[in-house]
């Protein structure tokens, strides 16, 4: 049996750092509205992923792009969800 050569082929393409960031960032976010949603909610872990998102944010500051001012709203809103779930 003959391997195919394409499937090894190294990407002409990759994606950059912070297109990778923005996806991780994405991702995490999402799950943590999903959990808060959630009736028995991980709430320290969604305040765990915010922590390390907000670190991510602070970090990269400008270097992320143009997205940073989004990340930046996007974890007010996230923290805002965060603390009316604490309350329920």
């Amino acid at each position: 049996m003959s391997e195919n050569p394409e499937s090894h082929a190294v990407p002409t393409v990759s994606p950059t750092s912070t297109e990778i960031l923005g996806n991780h960032f994405a991702t995490l976010l999402q799950w943590c509205v999903a959990e808060i949603a959630r009736p028995e909610a991980d709430l320290a872990g969604v305040t765990l992923v915010l922590d390390c998102l907000e670190a991510m944010v602070t970090s990269g500051g400008d270097r992320l792009g143009s997205p940073y001012p989004l990340y930046v709203e996007a974890l007010r809103e996230a923290r805002h969800a965060l603390d009316r779930a604490t309350r329920r």
